[in-house]
């Protein structure tokens, strides 16, 4: 998979690096569909984690002013939450409302922890 960080004024919540830990520490089956990962600077899409199928293109978009421990966090949040709707097949372009966000939560709660500790060490 080829990781493509857009320019921007701001940094990105999620640096490069820190999408390949990410990636490496994550089953395959996370990243089979996807050949390009695009850390935007323009906001396309209805959440921060849009997947453009036909391009087999993910569009992730959360330029920061101040990278922080909680806009880390949020984003970390939002990567994981993306993962968990492409493997299930979600539909992408359109805003999530609470109940659906909350259909993810054991995905969220069994693979951010390890999301964490990927971008904690060394």
């Amino acid at each position: 998979m080829k990781i493509v960080v857009a320019a921007t004024r701001h940094a990105h919540a999620l640096s490069r690096r820190q999408v390949e830990k990410l990636f490496e520490v994550l089953p395959e089956e996370f990243s089979r569909s996807i050949d390009e990962f695009l850390l935007s600077n323009f906001e396309r899409g209805a959440e921060p984690f849009e997947y453009v199928a036909a391009a087999r293109r993910v569009e992730f978009y959360m330029p920061v002013v101040d990278k922080t421990a909680e806009t880390t966090e949020l984003a970390l949040r939002e990567f994981v939450l993306g993962l968990a709707r492409l493997q299930a097949g979600s539909t992408f372009w359109r805003p999530l409302d609470r109940s659906e966000r909350r259909e993810y939560e054991d995905f969220l709660e069994r693979w951010l922890p390890v999301c964490r500790a990927a971008l904690t060490e060394g």
